[in-house]
């Protein structure tokens, strides 16, 4: 069989990057040096004329975001429709999940645990530290929760980990403390003179 030549690698890359549309034409030229050129011939196609009725993309998009705006300022329910995103913090989350979090006291220094999901062992949980709080754009979301928190990993697999999260993405770990003594621990009273039963107690 003959050799084919398949134009497979880049293809849709090139579709895109010329927006070819169904009916254009490729052409393959050799000039007279014998090196291969490439040409377009696009299809005639009439532009069809909007109608004055037609509203365009971000005009849609705000309208939408007024509306839901004007919904929560009301308290009226309204309906969200969420892709969620390649990503491993949440863009939309429970209330209830936000609500807890914003109980939440974080500090610099603040250890915390944050689960992922890996291709080897399904869910896992990493250590981290909160290293900073600030906001990821001061200009556009001033004062915003979303992903404010600057974090470093303990283990080597840093860099497979975003460097900023949210609050609501981490569980904090508490340091345990004790409200009583240890039961080790005795306290000293003083000996009253009178008072029966009543002992010293030194730590041995």
């Amino acid at each position: 069989q003959p050799k084919r030549h398949l134009l497979t690698t880049g293809w849709s890359v090139f579709i895109s990057t010329k927006r070819l549309f169904a009916g254009d034409s490729v052409l393959f030229i050799r000039d007279e040096k014998q090196q291969l050129l490439l040409g377009l011939r696009r299809a005639n196609r009439q532009q069809p004329a909007l109608s004055s009725s037609v509203i365009s993309s971000d005009s849609m998009h705000i309208g939408i975001l007024a509306a839901a705006a004007h919904a929560a300022a009301n308290n009226s329910p309204f309906t969200i429709y969420y892709n969620p995103r390649a990503s491993p913090s949440e863009f939309v989350i429970p209330l209830a999940k936000y609500n807890k979090a914003m109980y939440t006291q974080v500090s610099l220094g603040m250890r915390f645990r944050m689960m992922f999901e890996t291709e080897e062992s399904g869910v896992r949980r990493y250590m981290g530290t909160v290293t900073g709080i600030s906001d990821l754009d001061p200009v556009r979301w001033k004062n915003s929760q979303w992903r404010n928190l600057q974090i470093g990993w303990d283990e080597s697999t840093a860099g497979e980990r975003p460097s900023r999260v949210s609050i609501w993405d981490i569980e904090p770990v508490v340091t345990p403390f004790y409200i009583c003594p240890p039961p080790f621990f005795r306290p000293k009273f003083p000996r009253q003179p009178g008072m029966p039963g009543n002992k010293s107690y030194t730590l041995d």
